[in-house]
Order: C-alpha cells, then sequence, then structure tokens
C-alpha cells in the first residue's frame, strides 16, 4: 500500500533549509517552490498565486498540505483550505520561520530593533527568481524590474523626478543599524557571510551573525499532529486570516471562495 504524503508549497528564500527538512522527515513530502517575486505582486496576487498551487494539489494523494510561507505582509491572507486541511506556521514574516520560533525573533528585534536579516535563500534569490513576476504587478507606479523609470501613461520621468523616487525607494535603509546573517548550516556560509559584511559596511551598519533553527521548518513537515501553539491548520472551507493585533498569529474564518 502507497503511504500517503505532504504537499509542501514554499517560497523559493526557504528552499535549502526545507529540502533538508524533508529529507529527515518520516513521510514523503512533495516541494513546490513558488518564486520569492511573488512579494511584489498587488495586493490579493500573492494568495491567488499559492491558492492555484492548493488546488492542484490531488486529495487522493495527500494528507495535507504545508505551507513555507508565513503571514508575509499579509500577503498569504485569504488562502482557503478545499478538501485537504492547510498548515501554516504561526510566524509573521520567514525570519521567524529561520530563527525557529517567534519568541527567539522577538528576542532579537526587541535587543536590536534595526536589524537587517540575510540568509542563503535571500543571497540566492532576491535578485534571480524562479519567475520574474508581471512588468505591471509592482505597486509602485513608475517601477520597471529592469530599473528604468517612467511616469504616468509612459512619460519619462526628469533627472529630478528619478533622484526622488531613487531617494525615496532607497530610504528603507535609514531604518536599520545592523546587517545579520542567519546561517542555517546550508550552502556556502563563507560566501554569504561575506556578502552580508560586505553589505553592512556599504550602509554603515554593524555586523553579527546568528545560527538558525531548523525545529519549526522540520516540524512543519512532520505531523500530524501539528502543535496549535506554533501551527494553525485551516480546515477545509476555511481560509487564512490575520491577527488583527499585528503579531502574524494567524486565524481561520470560514471562506467565501467558490
Amino acid at each position: 500500500m502507497t503511504e500517503r504524503r505532504l504537499r509542501l508549497i514554499a517560497c523559493e528564500v526557504l528552499a535549502r533549509e526545507l529540502y533538508a527538512a524533508a529529507a529527515a522527515a518520516r513521510r514523503v513530502v512533495d516541494i513546490e517552490c513558488l518564486t520569492q517575486g511573488l512579494h511584489d505582486l498587488a495586493a490579493g496576487a500573492m494568495a491567488e498565486r499559492i491558492q492555484a498551487s492548493i488546488d492542484r494539489a490531488d486529495p487522493d494523494l495527500y494528507d495535507a498540505i504545508c505551507l513555507g510561507f508565513a503571514l508575509c505582509n499579509n500577503g498569504t491572507v485569504g488562502v482557503r483550505a478545499r478538501s485537504l486541511p492547510v498548515v501554516v506556521p504561526r510566524a509573521h514574516d520567514c525570519i521567524t520561520l529561520l530563527l525557529g520560533s517567534r519568541a527567539r525573533y522577538e528576542e532579537i528585534f526587541r535587543k536590536e530593533p534595526g536589524t537587517f536579516f540575510r540568509s542563503a535563500g535571500w543571497w540566492e534569490r532576491d535578485r534571480v527568481n524562479l519567475e520574474t513576476v508581471p512588468r505591471d504587478a509592482l505597486a509602485a507606479p513608475g517601477l520597471d524590474l529592469d530599473g528604468g523609470w517612467t511616469g504616468p501613461a509612459g512619460r519619462d520621468l526628469s533627472e529630478d523626478e528619478v533622484a526622488y523616487l531613487r531617494e525615496c525607494f532607497g530610504s528603507w535603509r535609514r531604518n536599520y543599524r545592523r546587517a545579520v546573517f542567519i546561517d542555517t548550516g546550508v550552502g556556502d556560509a563563507a560566501d554569504y557571510r561575506a556578502w552580508t559584511r560586505r553589505e553592512a559596511e556599504e550602509n554603515g551598519w554593524s555586523y553579527a551573525e546568528v545560527p538558525g533553527d531548523l525545529s519549526l521548518l522540520r516540524d512543519l513537515v512532520s505531523g500530524p499532529p501539528w502543535d496549535p501553539e506554533r501551527f494553525l491548520v485551516i480546515r477545509p472551507g476555511e481560509a487564512l486570516a490575520a491577527d488583527p493585533a499585528g503579531r502574524g498569529v494567524f486565524g481561520a474564518c470560514q471562506s467565501s471562495g467558490e
């Protein structure tokens, strides 16, 4: 008799860590990685792409669908469970998944709130994704994936307008004071460490390194059962909802989707 499997649909940023977790899982885990570029899509489009992958899963083959995503700036809100339960880590973003728990992430952030995190997957996938997102999907008007800048109706922007936009889109760097490399034990850590250190130097930040913790990802592909304190199980007929307090602790609501 063929053992039923788990279907894992995940962000490519977590690919190395999740393949390592799946290799140690007691069940067969079939993995589909989606492009990191989904995070650049307009509101709702990221959930639609994840939903399409969920809907392709064979309910006769799998016991559940596991999502290697977090709240991701509300990008996963509205994802629905059809005929199979969908399991999601209770996390605000992928940094929690790489650090192993919300508590550890919050502890690090509380000590150094201006911390910018890097990992193997972020270095490998941040600029070279599995696929290019549609050119018109970015919410920011005038931003072109090839680095061009246009205004309404395709009008070329003046040098002053381009300078202003670059300043706006680059201003996020002023919110950080430290770059931290999360070493999860995968890939060429020496290169990732060097790149993160160089990025810190270029931005005038300090540099630090912390060990990763893959326990949350391993436990994601080790159920059932799943710890309800760490994972949300969305039952068929329910949809994923965000916690209104912004803690990334998901809830499920009755789905209104077809």
